[in-house]
């Protein structure tokens, strides 16, 4: 039973590497879209979280028009958030939308976020475009071989 359940599991994930545009959480594995954060290294405990300085810089570039320009800590409440208000929807479509790859792991490695409420920010958000799932899939793409994540943060 547990054989026949890692092999599909394999073909999924296979299946999910052979379409670099597609963003579908059952193909991913559990370890790529997990709820543990990054252990942040060399990252003081004041700039983690809602005190990211990453985070802030995104907005404080990309939220330029903005009434009141949003937080770190919103931004790091929204992540959270199991109904985000308005402004926090459009706080995560910011981070998502506007946000490089480099933007994502370095907030992901401040702790703003883990893979799995990145992942619901982006289906809160869609539509999608192909860069954010190629961004998305970067981070939680594995090792066909190993089946181990290839980015480790």
């Amino acid at each position: 039973m547990q054989t026949a359940l890692a092999a599909e599991a394999r073909r999924r994930r296979e299946e999910a590497l052979d379409d670099p545009w597609r963003l579908d959480a059952e193909t991913a594995t559990e370890e790529a879209f997990n709820d543990e954060y990054a252990a942040g290294g060399d990252v003081p405990a004041h700039e983690r979280g809602p005190h990211s300085r990453w985070a802030q810089g995104l907005l404080d570039t990309k939220c330029c028009g903005w009434r009141e320009r949003p937080t770190a800590a919103e931004t790091y409440a929204a992540f959270r958030a199991d109904e985000p208000t308005t402004r926090e929807t459009a706080i995560l479509a910011t981070v998502v939308g506007e946000g490089t790859a480099l933007d994502w792991g370095m907030m992901y490695h401040e702790g703003v976020f883990t893979w799995r409420q990145m992942r619901r920010a982006v289906q809160r958000t869609g539509p999608w475009t192909a860069h954010t799932v190629v961004k998305l899939n970067l981070f939680t793409a594995v090792d066909r071989a190993t089946a181990e994540p290839l980015w480790q943060g």
